[in-house]
This record gives structure tokens, C-alpha cells and sequence, in this order.
């Protein structure tokens, strides 16, 4: 038989071990001495667990930690869980969710930086060889392809923008398609201005998908949809890119922020330890 005073060294041992290892995961969101909100509780859950966790600030539902109370609330928690009471679980329970939390936004973020570079890569080959080339804009293939759009694929209203304004115009368009073509996909693949080039994408789609997608006037309704798809696809993932924070991972802003952060923290324990 185990005595009791085995069973509470164990317990500890077995804290102590898991606290370091959430301190370090706690110390690599956030520097020494930087206030974060890290770990979010409900009021109801902490009232029924018969107090407050250490060096904490209630308030609209969040508790607010530095670096530093967040180790020791770790070691805290990791110690009351053992206790198996129906107050701990629910610390335990709480601080589980958040780190959950935290990998499945990354996941996702990751997923939405893999969209983009990938639409960016599709963006600078269409880009590449108009800009570094003649053949589109000097040697009359942007005309050739208005020309074949006005003989069918056109919609009606689209048609006298064409005749009336691009193609007596088609050698500076010409160039603005193919230079903005291959910054849109600089910036997404750099995650460099993504909102504006994905509003400049999203626009360039949509003249697109109404020049060249037209399925005719006796077409069933979902042929205008399967008609689009060329175009489409790429717009609704521009719309994403505008929405959504497609730049928080794989590129330059984050990797200007994680720089910052470094030097930060090299600057701090530079002041701590001269």
C-alpha cells in the first residue's frame, strides 16, 4: 500500500514537471513582464471552485495575467487537478480549452496562408509571362482576347463597355492587367498589402467573369454558375483574403512581429541580467 504522504509526493512531482512544461509553452505567447490575456474563465466557474487563482483581476469575464502569474498559475492548477474534486476539473477543463483553442486558430490560420500563397503562385505565372513578354501587350494579344470575348461569352451589358472603351484603349490596359496580375501575386505570396490586392483581384475577376462567361440568353440558371467557374473560384478566395486575416502566418508582417518579439525579449534580458 502507498501511504498518503507517497501519494501527495507523487502528485507534486508529477505538477512540478507538467508546470514547466506549461511555462515554457506560456513564456513562448508572450515575453517576460508583458501583460497578455492568456487563460479565460467564467465567472460561474470560478465562483464554484471556492476562490480565485492567484495574482488575478476579474473582470467582464477574463482574467488577466503576466508571464510571471501565469507560471505560478500553472503549478496551481496542475496541483489542484490532482485533488479530482469537481472544482479542479473544471480548472482543469478551462485551461485545456484554451490551449485547444490556440492550435485549432493556428491551424486555420495556417490553412487560409496556404490559400493564399497558392492563389498568389497562379497570380504571377498569369503575370510573368505578359509582363516579361510582348506578345500580350505589344503584339496585339489583348486585343485577340477581347476580340473573342465580344464574339460570344460576353454579357450584354459588358459588350459596349468593351467596344466603346477597352479595345480603344487596349495597350495601357493591357499593360495594367499584366503588371497588376503580377503584383497581386508578389503581395499575396509576400502577405504584403493583402486586403488591397485582394480588392484589385476580386475587381480584375469580376470584369473578368462578366467579359468571358456569358452562357447564353436561353441558358438554365445553374449554367451561369458552372460557366463562371474559371473566375469565380479564384474571386470567392479573394473575398476570403478580405475578410479574413490571411497574412497572420507565412509572411511579412509575421515575420517582422516575430523578429520584434525576439529583440524584445533580447533587450529584456539584456536589462535584466547586464
Amino acid at each position: 500500500m502507498i501511504s498518503a504522504d507517497a501519494r501527495r509526493m507523487r502528485h507534486v512531482c508529477r505538477a512540478s514537471v507538467a508546470a514547466c512544461c506549461a511555462d515554457e509553452w506560456l513564456k513562448s505567447k508572450a515575453p517576460a513582464g508583458t501583460p497578455a490575456v492568456l487563460v479565460t474563465f467564467s465567472p460561474r466557474a470560478l465562483s464554484e471552485s471556492g476562490g480565485e487563482p492567484p495574482h488575478s483581476k476579474l473582470g467582464s469575464g477574463r482574467v488577466l495575467w503576466s508571464a510571471g502569474a501565469c507560471s505560478r498559475f500553472a503549478l496551481w492548477v496542475l496541483e489542484t487537478a490532482f485533488s479530482k474534486t469537481p472544482q479542479s476539473e473544471a480548472r482543469w477543463y478551462h485551461a485545456r480549452s484554451v490551449m485547444a483553442g490556440e492550435q485549432h486558430q493556428n491551424r486555420n490560420a495556417c490553412a487560409l496562408a496556404f490559400l493564399r500563397i497558392g492563389v498568389g503562385i497562379f497570380f504571377l505565372i498569369f503575370g510573368e509571362y505578359k509582363v516579361f513578354g510582348t506578345q500580350f501587350t505589344l503584339a496585339g494579344g489583348f486585343q485577340m482576347w477581347i476580340n473573342r470575348f465580344l464574339e460570344g461569352g460576353v454579357y450584354p451589358f459588358m459588350a459596349p463597355v468593351l467596344r466603346g472603351f477597352v479595345l480603344p484603349h487596349a495597350t495601357p490596359i493591357a499593360f495594367a492587367v499584366a503588371y497588376g496580375e503580377l503584383c497581386i501575386g508578389l503581395a499575396l505570396v509576400l502577405g504584403i498589402l493583402v486586403r488591397a490586392a485582394s480588392t484589385g483581384g476580386l475587381l480584375l475577376m469580376l470584369a473578368m467573369l462578366f467579359s468571358a462567361d456569358y452562357p447564353g440568353a436561353n441558358a438554365a440558371f445553374w449554367q451561369y454558375f458552372g460557366a463562371s467557374l474559371d473566375h469565380s473560384i479564384f474571386a470567392l478566395c479573394f473575398v476570403t483574403f478580405i475578410f479574413g486575416r490571411a497574412d497572420e502566418v507565412w509572411s511579412v508582417r509575421a515575420w517582422r512581429a516575430s523578429a520584434k518579439k525576439v529583440a524584445s525579449g533580447r533587450t529584456w534580458r539584456r536589462v535584466r541580467h547586464p
